[in-house]
């Protein structure tokens, strides 16, 4: 896992909407349009083994488990402006909670990355951020 500095997660322009932010360097956050930027999802193949490898040893490495953290606490603090911004532009409903979006996000692809091998490609992106988008639109079916 190359995290790079936790700025790199600094949320990109307010402009736009939840579906295409992204943070800089072209990192998607929800998902983009562009079917070129599929590569952007987790990053090159390279990095699927690191992180793979990072997940491995991590619990046996308090540094790297301490890196970690770090890492996704940076991440989810940019991650959460953007759901914020979507929440203030009426996107998503006020009692959205961006921390929920994020790992219901992830969650899918990092399933895909760590357990069951299956390609990450931007059509299942798309797919899982329209089922991610229409689950928060249609609110508490309760």
């Amino acid at each position: 896992m190359t995290a790079g500095e936790p700025e790199q997660f600094a949320p990109g322009r307010a402009a736009g909407s939840v579906r295409r932010g992204r943070g800089r360097g072209g990192r998607i956050v929800v998902a983009d349009d562009d079917e070129d930027r599929a590569g952007d999802v987790l990053g090159m193949a390279c990095r699927s083994a690191v992180i793979r490898a990072f997940v491995a040893e991590a619990p046996r490495e308090s540094a790297l488990a301490s890196r970690g953290r770090e890492f996704w606490a940076a991440r989810f603090a940019a991650d959460r402006q953007i759901v914020q911004r979507g929440i203030d532009r009426g996107e998503l409903p006020a009692d959205t909670d961006p921390d929920l979006v994020i790992e219901a996000l992830l969650g899918p692809l990092y399933l895909r990355l760590l357990v069951t091998g299956q390609p990450l490609e931007m059509a299942f992106v798309k797919r899982v951020v329209d089922l991610l988008l229409a689950g928060l639109r249609a609110g508490d079916p309760a």
